[in-house]
């Protein structure tokens, strides 16, 4: 019914403008004029019309995750001009987890023509136009014509408008953004960013970005309005300089659509509630005392209560000075943080969505700090003891007081310390990160020297360090109840891991931690060059098995020749028949042959996995599509290890459970 209705509306339009129709596929394209007759020299307005099957959908100019704009070419006599197109608010189309930008049922693209002056009166002028556009539904399909229509030149006097024709032009005119919005655009460390639109009387809003690829379009924009205007939230995927987009504002006067281009600043609007709202001054008491905390915290205290055994062992001794233990363990610690901050700062310039303590998103970094902090609790439970070679090796770097020792805690104070989390240390961070570079160094400052500052207080006081009990057994307990601190920290730092790596990687690290803790075993008990030489071996051997490479799958591009030569061979081969512009496509690949499972699978099957891109026309693609009866994409097709047999079709939609069970066959 809704076929014969588009047909009908259709053929009521060409009695009233001068149209030639193009059908391609489940797409009906037009072109139209605003008027039946143009006055020389005075604009006037055409219109590519397009019209979808039900279920169909084109593309807007940013199509969002996945797709292509429509595009069209011009030919146009000699002396005219066109405008660019103008676009109507699209439609969001949802295919989780991608999000698309475009229009379903028909849309009207418009331009504006315009006609040199001299043009004779009586003269027809035909303008013409190559379209092409992609239309998708559960699969995709290019489509390309050409349309074009002839109009006379005439006086202002005999011009006249259809009433049809005008309505349609209006309805369509009526959701391009025309009028320009004062926005302000924040984005925050974590690559949030928000859209401040400072208009009164809003009832609801509703945000499109013209910024192609560089917004998290999986979750839909959230907002919030007030009686000043409204907020609206999203996610920077890749960071810009600037972002453009659309609203569509819902007021008690009407709807608006309005359109900005803004220039992206890195900070915290003054009017929200936010971190920025407080002063400096409380910041950086923020910052001190988050520091402060952050030594109760289970990862940094094991840390930290070994250097407090260290300053109670220097106590002891008559004439030390203590306190400088305490200045080179601030002085570690200081530096460090200068260093993290610096890089950090770097990272983001360079448009490294970082936050503080990024170096826990890299899983060779997680699994050395995992494996160091295993041989330290080995150490604390006496598994084994750093005999005399490493103490000599202490001995070159740090001085006779062990200033180098104290500095060196400092140091892996600060690692274990910038992961962890403590109460007022996220408003600090997040203005530190949204400041200056001068006012970030400032704040992570304080927040150094809040995690330094118990010690070098209790350097400064060695008379409180000589009032704790004596060195003794007692201290053998302590450190063995240290050890337990310092496993618990290991078992974060594994279960940290495990989000990084999945499944495997929790089972690689596991066996890491077994054949690692054998070896420091097995170096501690035995008095042998050789022997303990063997051991050594085997935990370097161990670190560099278990160091995470990339597990990704080998994909050839697509070949006639190299398909046959692998029939020959008796290969199996599987064939991704694929596009960017194609939804369903980009969405089997996230949720299904990009994982790990369908990875190995291929891999264990010995299957060749080709690629035919058929993103930009390709006659040998097309035409192996024509060979399997198929027009559009996507196509997955699995061959045997017998050339003679029939290729399996799998469905346009994939499902793990689909692709494995087609794997079995083999």
């Amino acid at each position: 019914m809704n076929r014969i209705a588009a047909f009908f509306g259709i053929f009521l339009l060409s009695l009233f403008a001068p149209v030639l129709s193009a059908q391609q596929a489940q797409t009906t394209v037009h072109l139209i004029s605003s008027v039946e007759a143009f006055e020389p020299g005075k604009p006037f307005v055409i219109g590519v019309h397009l019209q979808m099957a039900v279920g169909w959908h084109t593309y807007w100019i940013n199509p969002g995750d996945s797709g292509i704009p429509t595009e069209v070419q011009w030919t146009l006599p000699e002396g005219f001009t066109a405008s660019p197109l103008e676009w109507p608010v699209p439609e969001r189309i949802e295919a989780p987890p991608l999000v698309t930008f475009g229009y379903e049922k028909e849309v009207l693209l418009l331009t504006t023509i315009t006609p040199p002056q001299n043009f004779k009166l009586g003269r027809s002028a035909k303008i013409s136009a190559m379209i092409r556009w992609l239309e998708c539904k559960e699969t995709c399909v290019p489509g390309k014509a050409t349309a074009e229509l002839s109009l006379l030149a005439a006086n202002k006097e005999s011009l006249s408008k259809n009433e049809m024709i005008s309505a349609l032009f209006q309805k369509f005119q009526d959701e391009v953004p025309r009028k320009t919005a004062q926005v302000q655009v924040f984005v925050f460390p974590d690559k949030t960013v928000e859209l401040l639109l400072a208009e009164k009387g809003i009832q609801s809003i509703e945000f499109f970005p013209l910024t192609e690829g560089k917004l998290s379009l999986a979750k839909p924009f959230t907002s919030t309005i007030d009686a000043e205007g409204a907020t609206v939230r999203g996610q920077f995927e890749e960071l810009s300089s600037d972002l453009s987009g659309v609203f569509v504002v819902e007021k008690a006067t009407g709807r608006e659509l309005l359109t900005f281009q803004s220039q992206v600043v890195a900070g915290t609007p003054q009017n929200k509630d936010s971190s920025e709202k407080h002063s400096l001054g409380l910041i950086l008491l923020f910052a001190f005392i988050g520091g402060l905390i952050l030594n109760l915290m289970p990862c940094v205290l094991p840390v930290l209560s070994l250097k407090i055994l260290g300053f109670v062992n220097e106590a002891q001794k008559e004439g030390s000075q203590v306190w400088k233990q305490g200045v080179s363990f601030t002085a570690g610690v200081m530096i460090s943080f200068w260093i993290l901050t610096g890089i950090l700062v770097a990272l983001r310039w360079g448009g490294e969505g970082l936050g503080w303590g990024f170096q826990l998103q890299s899983p060779t970094f997680v699994l050395a700090i995992t494996l160091f902090f295993l041989a330290m609790t080995l150490n604390l439970f006496g598994v084994f003891e750093v005999g005399a070679s490493l103490g000599s090796l202490q001995n070159q770097v740090t001085d006779k007081k062990g200033l180098g020792k104290s500095f060196f805690s400092g140091v892996l104070a600060t690692v274990v310390a910038t992961p962890c989390s403590a109460p007022l240390m996220g408003a600090a961070i997040g203005y530190a990160l949204s400041q200056s570079v001068a006012l970030t160094f400032l704040v992570m400052s304080f927040l150094g020297f809040g995690v330094a500052a118990p010690y070098l207080f209790l350097s400064m006081k060695p008379s409180w360090i000589r009032k704790m009990p004596k060195p003794g057994e007692w201290m053998i307990g302590f450190k063995q109840f240290l050890g337990f601190l310092m496993l618990g920290t290991v078992l974060w730092l594994i279960w940290v891991y495990a989000q990084l790596q999945g499944i495997n990687g929790l089972g690689s690290i596991l066996m890491a931690i077994g054949f690692i803790s054998f070896g420091f075993w097995g170096w501690g008990r035995s008095t042998g060059k050789i022997a303990k030489g063997l051991y050594l071996i085997l935990i370097a051997l161990t670190i560099w098995v278990s160091i995470p490479r990339a597990q990704t799958m080998e994909v050839e591009r697509y070949s006639s020749s190299r398909v046959e030569e692998l029939h020959q061979a008796g290969k199996p081969l599987f064939i991704d028949f694929t596009a960017a512009w194609c939804l369903t496509c980009q969405v089997n690949k996230k949720l299904v042959l990009h994982r790990k499972e369908i990875q190995e699978a291929f891999r264990s099957k010995g299957v060749v996995v080709m690629e035919a891109d058929w993103t930009h026309s390709d006659p040998e693609i097309t035409k192996a599509l024509e060979k399997l009866g198929r027009a559009s994409v996507p196509v997955y097709v699995l061959y045997g290890k017998d050339p003679k047999a029939e290729p399996i079709l799998l469905p346009e939609i994939l499902t793990k459970e689909i692709v494995l069970k087609a794997l079995e066959g083999l």
